[in-house]
């Protein structure tokens, strides 16, 4: 069926609700993708903001902290240099089990025995607990040996809860090589087994370094930046993490995970390939899409890195979407209850409009068509009803000239069966009249051909004429002479008419007086 043979309510809910449906879907989807993508920028800056603050936070920390060092440092110094004096007894050694920190390697050393306020200094707690008392930092005190420095006083310790002392610090460090040139280092060191912030003060006796005063906290307060972190999550299971260049995880919400190294995985990998040290990667974990934000921390030389799932970020986007959707079916529906509301009252005042139409077709000039509407369709009822009215004037005015013109038409019946009549006897005449001409045609004919006949007699004639025209002329002449002849002779008989008239009225005269009567009687 074309489009043009529907009804029109049927076409305006078809056409109007495709429109509708197109500009709302078309709409929809526009406002869906910019949705998304806002969704998707705002995350994104989010997410870099929160490991940036994250970053900063570590930094501002870690600056905090070095100044905190520093200042550590002077009062180790003012205590060390203050509180005792520093003997060297060159007689008397102690032999020590040195080990590196690094590799662990063993080996034993002898070293001169060292004095601080007149008591031995090696395995003597009280100047680094002092020190640890006075500014919560680790405190040592290291005594130079072959291939390195010993720490034979302080109170940092190891994983197993023991003191770090005979642990060596070897000369490849970039703390010894800082300390040999006579200074102070003052920064991130790796002690015994863990990152520190630290403070290196070279020890110098007769000028010459022979031991280093250190001071240092550890680089990362745990357990501050840990409750940080674990505080934090984004869109459900999303959270924060801490992992160092070499695949370390320093903080970790799994507590299996934490101190574990991830540095074979390839988003990892990833993450270390990245020139820029910032940005975002989408990678699989245990069957799950994940997308991850990550931060280079250069002074703890580790990533601070935020993590969430994809369908939890994208579950937004989706409830954003639905609910666009829904607004979308909701507002089609409410359009389509609206159109068809709107549609049939039209249609509804133009189906009364086609009845009332065709039963006036049908010849019913009583018929109306009320429509209590104000638009454009009362208008045409009205007009339609006023039009009616109109039809019937002229019905009127068609039906009396109708009667005029039956009348008329007998009269003229009348005059045309006369006229029939006359008619009839004008073809009578004019037969007579077409037989007269008949024999008007036949004479005329006939004539013609006397004519032709005539013309041979009359040019034998003219012929004749010539001949005679000469006999005329000598007629001519002679008749002129007996005219002149009788005109003599005519003036003698008028003289004497007259005379016989003059002789008659003498006798009349002379007769009147003896008649005795009438004078008619006597000229009888």
């Amino acid at each position: 069926m074309r489009l043009k043979d529907m009804k029109i309510g049927t076409r305006l809910n078809v056409i109007l609700s495709l429109a509708f449906i197109v500009v709302v879907a078309g709409l929809g989807w526009y406002t869906i993708d910019r949705q998304t993508n806002q969704i998707e920028n705002s995350t994104d800056n989010r997410m870099y903001e929160q490991v940036n603050d994250l970053a900063k936070f570590i930094e501002k920390e870690i600056e905090k902290n070095q100044k905190n060092v520093n200042n550590y440092l002077k009062v180790a110094h003012e205590i060390f240099y203050n509180d005792g004096d520093l003997q060297i007894s060159d007689s008397s050694s102690i032999t020590m089990q040195a080990t590196n920190q690094n590799t662990h390697s063993t080996k034993s050393v002898q070293v001169p025995e060292w004095k601080w306020a007149n008591q031995t200094v090696h395995k003597n707690y009280k100047f680094v607990d002092k020190i640890g008392n006075l500014t919560d930092a680790t405190a040592t005190i290291f005594q130079k040996i072959p291939g390195g420095y010993l720490r034979i006083s302080t109170n940092v310790k190891k994983e197993n809860g023991d003191r770090a002392v005979g642990t060596f610090i070897p000369n490849d460090s970039p703390v010894i090589r800082t300390v040999e040139n006579g200074q102070t280092y003052r920064g991130r060191a790796f002690v015994v087994n863990a990152w520190y912030l630290t403070a290196y003060e070279p020890i110098r006796i007769d000028g010459e370094v022979r031991g280093i005063l250190y001071v240092g906290v550890k680089e990362k307060n745990l357990e501050g930046l840990r409750d940080i972190f674990l505080e934090k999550t984004y869109f459900g299971e999303g959270y924060p993490y801490l992992v160092n260049d070499e695949g370390e995880v320093i903080i970790h919400p799994d507590s299996k995970t934490e101190g574990s190294n991830v540095a074979g995985e390839d988003f990892i990998q990833t993450m270390f390939g990245d020139e820029n040290k910032a940005g975002k990667m989408r990678y699989q974990w245990e069957g799950r899409w994940k997308y991850q934000y990550y931060q280079y921390v250069e002074p703890i030389n580790s990533y601070v890195t935020a993590t969430l799932y994809e369908e939890d970020f994208m579950g937004l986007i989706n409830q954003t979407r639905n609910a666009i959707l829904i607004a979308i079916l909701v507002g089609i529906g409410l359009f389509l209850i609206i159109n068809r509301q709107v549609s049939r009252s039209i249609t509804n005042g133009l189906n009364q409009g086609v009845d009332f139409a065709k039963r006036v077709a049908n010849g019913d000039l009583t018929a109306t068509v009320e429509i209590d509407q104000k638009d454009e369709v009362g208008e045409l009822a009205e007009a339609m009803n006023t039009m009616v009215l109109k039809l019937r004037d002229v019905v009127d005015n068609v039906r009396q000239g109708s009667d005029n013109i039956a009348s008329a038409s007998q009269q003229v019946s009348s005059s045309s069966q006369q006229l029939s009549q006359g008619s009839s006897e004008q073809a009578s005449s004019v037969e007579e009249v077409s037989s007269s001409m008949e024999e008007m045609v036949s004479n005329i004919q006939q004539n013609t051909d006397n004519s032709n006949q005539t013309e041979k007699i009359a040019t034998e004639a003219a012929k004749e004429m010539e001949n005679m025209g000469e006999s005329t002329k000598k007629s001519l002449n002679s008749i002129r002479e007996i005219a002149d002849k009788i005109t003599i002779i005519n003036d003698i008989a008028f003289q004497t008419n007259i005379l016989a008239l003059n002789a008659a009225v003498e006798a009349a005269r002379a007769g009147s007086g003896s008649c005795g009567g009438p004078e008619w009687r006597c000229w009888e």
